[in-house]
């Protein structure tokens, strides 16, 4: 009697034991690696609490505009425009 295995059956035992690492053990391309990959994936897309999927960036909380501990009177001024701006914006803008 065969106490193997199936691929498919083992890979989603392995899901099942470690649900956040694929390892594939059969070689790329053989039936028994189709068979191990597709047994993984079904058993995570059945799996009604899946891990968390990252990218591997690390999230970057950032605060809603307009949340600024600072007051508006604290924040610098905006520079004055050069002389060519100046120059510009009365050619574009007559008084």
């Amino acid at each position: 009697m065969d106490d193997r295995v199936p691929p498919r059956r083992q890979g989603e035992q392995d899901y099942r034991r470690e649900p956040s690492v694929y390892r594939n053990p059969y070689s790329n391309g053989s039936d028994e690696f189709n068979e191990y990959e597709r047994g993984y994936f079904q058993a995570q897309r059945r799996d009604p609490n899946p891990p968390a999927r990252t990218t591997g960036r690390p999230v970057i909380k950032r605060e809603p505009l307009g949340s600024s501990p600072r007051a508006p009177a604290d924040l610098p001024k905006a520079p004055e425009p050069s002389p060519a701006a100046q120059r510009y914006r009365k050619r574009r803008d007559p008084d």
